[in-house]
């Protein structure tokens, strides 16, 4: 009887698994340089490409090739995080593959959440860590 209760306290003081202590924590996104300079990610069915300007956010839409995508039929919105204060944007369609907001250009450490939907197609999300 000894050996069952000695196996189940070892087994008791052993850590739980890394999936269990930590499976909400995802990995940060791989963000590159995009073809026209900005921060690059992969959401979804799209790349998508932050160009942040003085007095608007620019949001460049590309397929997995880095060919444009036709913005005239989508609709989207951005959540700029900053300081624990959130802002939500609306963002408009205004060239063949270019989605404009109106925000300034996000400071350091500021979060940058993008949802994006195409007629057809799959919600596209990405998330910027602003360094």
């Amino acid at each position: 009887m000894r050996f069952p209760i000695a196996l189940l306290a070892a087994l008791l003081a052993l850590p739980p698994p890394a999936a269990a202590q930590d499976a909400s924590a995802e990995p940060p996104p791989k963000i590159s340089t995009g073809p026209a300079g900005g921060l690059l990610l992969d959401a979804g069915n799209f790349h998508i490409e932050l160009m942040p300007k003085a007095s608007d956010l620019r949001f460049i839409i590309y397929n997995h090739e880095d060919k444009p995508v036709e913005t005239a039929p989508a609709v989207g919105n951005v959540t700029l995080l900053v300081d624990k204060q959130q802002t939500k944007i609306q963002l408009k369609p205004v060239a063949p593959n270019l989605m404009v907001g109106d925000a300034a250009a996000p400071a350091k450490g500021s979060k940058v959440l993008i949802m994006l939907r195409l007629p057809d197609k799959p919600p596209a999300m990405g998330r910027w860590e602003i360094e």
